[in-house]
């Protein structure tokens, strides 16, 4: 599945409009949803859910969808999703050395190679973990730091907040986002790849099947609250 139609299966979900504020909420919560699975099977000694951390992978993959929604005219920006999502060669360097984890694909080469033992489980949960978390964190603060911009004696204008990283694709604050989120994806890519022999296509799919159960085609609120999909 390419990610433009992914995006815009999902964003037939999407009762927020273009609130990057909502993005930030999307995006840290389901990494820390994430997170939270990865650490059960690490130091819980819960079997590994298959299922159920491709579904975390798939609400993340939401996450970005929004952002990029944000900025639908950016079309030719998505493509660096496919070739992580799709990239063969990628996918068989993970398999090729599975105990590797990359930290960052662009065309020409792989950067930030960690060595984890591959059958050092925890090595590598807990490495993902910290990569996930880190980039959250690096995209929290560039949004913590728009606020402080725009922060006055009293008050915080919320409304200016989500203009300048909505409206200003091309500002800074937009293309740290965007580099982070290209880093998560491939963090995401190494998961599904190396670890749950599984791929990013396949959690994009279980999103898409799980939003159809749960809304039918459109958001509502009652929807929401009353998930007919886990009953």
């Amino acid at each position: 599945m390419l990610f433009k139609d992914y995006k815009e299966k999902a964003m037939m979900t999407n009762g927020c409009g273009k609130r990057a504020t909502y993005f930030l909420h999307a995006l840290t919560g389901e990494i820390g949803e994430l997170v939270d699975e990865l650490k059960k099977v690490s130091y819980h000694n819960h079997e590994i859910n298959k299922e159920k951390i491709l579904k975390e992978v798939g609400d993340i993959m939401w996450a970005i969808a929004y952002y990029e929604n944000i900025h639908e005219h950016q079309f030719e920006e998505m493509k660096i999703y496919d070739k992580i999502i799709n990239n063969d060669e990628f996918k068989h360097l993970i398999l090729d050395n599975g105990h590797y984890i990359y930290a960052v694909l662009n065309s020409k080469t792989t950067n930030y190679l960690i060595d984890v033992k591959d059958n050092d489980l925890r090595g590598k949960l807990d490495v993902v973990a910290i990569k996930l978390l880190s980039i959250s964190g690096r995209i929290t603060e560039e949004f913590n730091q728009v606020l402080f911009n725009n922060i006055n004696q009293t008050s915080v204008d919320t409304e200016m907040i989500n203009k300048v990283i909505v409206h200003n694709f091309a500002s800074s604050t937009c293309c740290i986002v965007k580099r982070n989120l290209i880093h998560l994806l491939s963090i995401l890519s190494y998961l599904c790849n190396s670890i749950l022999e599984s791929t990013i296509d396949d959690a994009m799919k279980l999103n898409i099947d799980k939003l159809q159960k749960r809304y039918n085609g459109s958001f509502s609120s009652e929807k929401s609250i009353d998930r007919v999909d886990v009953k």
